[in-house]
C-alpha cells in the first residue's frame, strides 16, 4: 500500500553543515496490521515516521501510495495528511479549553463534515470512553488522554495510524492498554509505531524495523499481512480546511473561560497600539519643520546655524548682527529654504584650522577672503555633469579630464550651477572618501553601516553626510557675507 523506494532525507544547518538523517530507504508496507520501528534516539525513526505520515518531503527518492508516485510538497502534503493518515504523538497535544467531544470533532470539522456527533460517539466507543464527550482534559487521566489522542487520529478513518513513543508518559500498566488498543485498530488498519521498547514492539508487533544512523539494518516481517485488495486503491482526497466561523466561535469561548487573561491581552494589545503610534510620531519628525514652525510662531529675529561636527569648527553665526529676520522676512518667505541655501558654507579662519580636527587635503594652499576649500565629492559631481573652469576668473571653458588634475585645480576658478549660481576659486581640495557611499553617478547611496567615524570626525546618518560633509565648501567670514549679499541683492534686500 505505501513503498519508499531509494529514499534520501538531509537537513541542512545554518552553518552549512549536513546531516543525513536517512539513507537510501527501501520499505513496502502492508495496508493493515502492526509495525514497529525501532532504534536509538538520533537513528532516524522519527524522520521516517515523518515522510510516511506526510509531515516531511524526501530529499530524494519516491514514495508511492498504492503504486502511485505522490508528488509532496506544500501544497499536497496536508491533503495527504487531512485523509490518509491520522496521528499519535508522545504528548497528548489536546485543546486545554476544549471538550473531548470539540477535540475530537475538529479532526473532522477540517474536513468540512457538518455532522461530527455519531462518528465522535462512534470513536470514542472504540478507545473505551463512551461518555467521555462533556469532560474537559483536566479532567483525564494520561491513559484516557492518550485515548483521546488517539479518537482523534481514527474518527476520520485513515488509511495509516503513526504513533510517536505512545506511551512515552504513561506507566507501565498504562502504556499496555494503550498497545493492546492499537493492536485492535491494527487488524483493519496499518499502525506504525515508533519507539525504544522492544519488549512492547516484540509483543504486539506484526513487523519490526529496525534502524541505525538513518539505513535499515534488520527488518523482521513476521507472519504474512493480508494482501492488499483492488478496492482500497480508490480513496478519496478531501483538502484541509479551518472554517472562519469555527475559528471565530472557538475564539470566543476560549476568551469567555479566561477572563484575568483576556483582560490583560486586551491592556497589552491596547498599550501596544499607543506605542506604534508614538514611535510613529518620533520617525515622521522633522527637525528642519519644527525650527521654521519655531521661527514662525516666535518672531526670532536671530537665527544661529553652526557646523555640527563641531561648534569649535566654525564661527557661530547667531553672533553676527547682520544675519537678522528683517533683512530675509521680505526676500525669502521660506526660511527653512534659506538655510539650508547656506548651511554648507562654513566659516573657518585657516588650512590648519581643519587640519587639527583631521581633516586631509588632496591638494591646499592658505585660505584667503577671496577662495575655498571645497569637497572632492561637490568636486567631482559637478565635474560629471559638465562643470566649467577658468583661469582668469572670466573664459570658462569644460574641465577636460585628460589634461586637468586636483593640483591643476587649485588657484582656478569653477563654476557650479547647482549651488548659488556662484564661482568659487579654489584654495584647496578635501578628501571626504565618498567612494565607499555612493556610485559612479553620485546618486544612488550604497549600503552604509553607521556609525562611520574618522578619527575625530563622527558621522552616524547617511543624511549628515550628503548635506554637512560631502557637499562641505569652507571659506572665511568675509566670503560668506560677500555671498549672502549677492543672494540678498538678487532677492531685494540688502545687508548693511
Amino acid at each position: 500500500m505505501l513503498r519508499l523506494e531509494n529514499v534520501t532525507k538531509i537537513y541542512n544547518s545554518l552553518n552549512g553543515e549536513h546531516h543525513q538523517a536517512l539513507r537510501n530507504i527501501n520499505l513496502s508496507l502492508p495496508e493493515k496490521g502492526m509495525v514497529f520501528v525501532l532504534g536509538k534516539s538520533g537513528s532516524g525513526k522519527t524522520t521516517l515516521l515523518n515522510i510516511l505520515g506526510f509531515l516531511d518531503s524526501p530529499s530524494s527518492g519516491n514514495v508511492y501510495l498504492n503504486d502511485e508516485m505522490l508528488i509532496i510538497n506544500d501544497k499536497t502534503s496536508d491533503t495527504y495528511r487531512n485523509r490518509y493518515s491520522g496521528f499519535v504523538f508522545q504528548e497528548f497535544y489536546l485543546l486545554e479549553n476544549e471538550t473531548v467531544e470539540k477535540n475530537i470533532a475538529l479532526a473532522l470539522q477540517m474536513q468540512n463534515v457538518k455532522d461530527t456527533k455519531t462518528r465522535v460517539n462512534k470513536a470514542l466507543d472504540e478507545v473505551g470512553l463512551s461518555g467521555y464527550n462533556k469532560r474537559m482534559p483536566f479532567e483525564l487521566s494520561g491513559g484516557e488522554k492518550q485515548r483521546v489522542a488517539i479518537a482523534r487520529a481514527i474518527v476520520k478513518n485513515p488509511k495509516i495510524i503513526l504513533a510517536d513513543e505512545p506511551t512515552g508518559n504513561l506507566d507501565s500498566e498504562t502504556g499496555e492498554s494503550i498497545f493492546q488498543l492499537l493492536k485492535h485498530l491494527a487488524s483493519e488498519k496499518l499502525v506504525l509505531v515508533v519507539t525504544h521498547d522492544r519488549d512492547f514492539a516484540q509483543r504486539y508487533g506484526d513487523r519490526i524495523i529496525e534502524i541505525k544512523d538513518g539505513e535499515v539494518i534488520a527488518d523482521n516481517t513476521g507472519d504474512e499481512i493480508s494482501p492488499l485488495k483492488e478496492d482500497d486503491n480508490n480513496y478519496e482526497i478531501i483538502k484541509p480546511s479551518f472554517p472562519t466561523g469555527l475559528a471565530f466561535k472557538m475564539g470566543l469561548s476560549n476568551l469567555g473561560k479566561k477572563k484575568a487573561k483576556t483582560i490583560l491581552t486586551i491592556f497589552i494589545a491596547i498599550l501596544t497600539i499607543f506605542s506604534l503610534a508614538f514611535s510613529q510620531s518620533l520617525i515622521s519628525f522633522s527637525a528642519e519643520k519644527a525650527l521654521a514652525k519655531t521661527i514662525n510662531e516666535n518672531d526670532i529675529e536671530y537665527i544661529g546655524i553652526y557646523h555640527n561636527l563641531t561648534q569649535e569648527l566654525v564661527t557661530p553665526i547667531s553672533e553676527w548682527n547682520y544675519f537678522t529676520h528683517d533683512d530675509y522676512g521680505s526676500s525669502f518667505q521660506d526660511k527653512d529654504l534659506l538655510i539650508k541655501k547656506i548651511n554648507n558654507h562654513f566659516v573657518i579662519n585657516s588650512k590648519e584650522q581643519l587640519e587639527s580636527f583631521g581633516i586631509e587635503f588632496h591638494y591646499a594652499t592658505e585660505l584667503t577672503d577671496d577662495n575655498v576649500f571645497i569637497s572632492d565629492f561637490l568636486l567631482d559631481r559637478n565635474i560629471y555633469y559638465g562643470m566649467q573652469v577658468s583661469e582668469d576668473g572670466e573664459n570658462f571653458s569644460r574641465y577636460d579630464e585628460t589634461i586637468h588634475s586636483y593640483e591643476w585645480m587649485i588657484g582656478k576658478t569653477v563654476r557650479i550651477l547647482n549651488v548659488n549660481r556662484n564661482d568659487y576659486k579654489i584654495a584647496g581640495i578635501i578628501k571626504t572618501g565618498y567612494q565607499n557611499f555612493v556610485d559612479d553617478t553620485f546618486e544612488l547611496y550604497k549600503t552604509m553601516q553607521p556609525p562611520y567615524t574618522n578619527e575625530k570626525l563622527y558621522f552616524a546618518r547617511q543624511k549628515f553626510l550628503d548635506n554637512y560633509y560631502f557637499n562641505s565648501i569652507y571659506c572665511t567670514e568675509n566670503y560668506l557675507k560677500q555671498m549672502v549679499d549677492k543672494i540678498i541683492l538678487s532677492g531685494g534686500s540688502k545687508i548693511e
